[in-house]
């Protein structure tokens, strides 16, 4: 039984089912069932008043303008919401979602999951790998997830797997830096190692005689 939005005669309520408890009627309380309207994406509804994300009214939202944008994302004139939260600083008219779910940008900053990264580039921030991890990159730094990192080279940069990284410059290991590693060279393998013409690496550490070092 999927969840929903049930209306009815005097009240409005969002039906939910889990393992666990079954099957649960949860009421909208304030809601108006006769301008009641459930939207594209199922989880969000208004009536003449407010807009709803499942069982949540969302504070100060505009009902006459409110959209879904997709199962995550919704907005109205005034701002943008993630999972029926506003988004700080997100400007509606220019807002885009670059993975559904994660990412997104306006035209003058950029989101994860709704929160704000300090001083991205939304003009040059691209998404550039989704399978194995979120990574992104802009003219002056590289993402994973929700963390921002420097970056030297932006046009090189590409994703390796196993949370390695490069530019035509150095490597990087998620957040760390791979001290030492040659970027010509560097590869990973089926072990989630990874390896230059002169030495193997574990995560960001260089191996020596089958110990890990920092590579200082």
């Amino acid at each position: 039984m999927r969840d929903q939005y049930v209306v009815a005669s005097d009240k409005v309520f969002f039906k939910t089912w889990d393992a666990g408890r079954g099957t649960r009627n949860h009421e909208l309380k304030g809601a108006d069932p006769k301008t009641f309207k459930v939207l594209s994406h199922k989880g969000f509804a208004k009536d003449k008043s407010h807009a709803y994300y499942r069982t949540y009214k969302i504070p100060n939202a505009d009902a006459a303008t409110f959209v879904a944008i997709n199962y995550v994302y919704s907005k109205d004139k005034n701002a943008v919401y993630r999972n029926g939260e506003k988004i700080t600083n997100a400007d509606p008219n220019h807002f885009e979602i670059l993975d559904a779910f994660t990412y997104a940008k306006d035209n003058k900053n950029v989101f994860y999951k709704g929160k704000m990264f300090d001083q991205a580039d939304p003009v040059t921030f691209e998404v550039i790998e989704i399978v194995g991890g979120m990574w992104a990159k802009d003219n002056a730094h590289y993402y994973f997830q929700d963390g921002k990192y420097p970056l030297i080279d932006a046009a090189s940069f590409k994703v390796l797997g196993n949370g390695y990284a490069l530019d035509q410059k150095q490597v990087y290991y998620y957040g760390d830096v791979v001290l030492e590693a040659d970027p010509k060279t560097f590869t990973t393998d089926r072990h989630g190692h990874g390896r230059d013409k002169n030495y193997v690496f574990e995560k960001h550490l260089k191996v020596v005689d089958g110990a890990r070092s920092s590579a200082q």
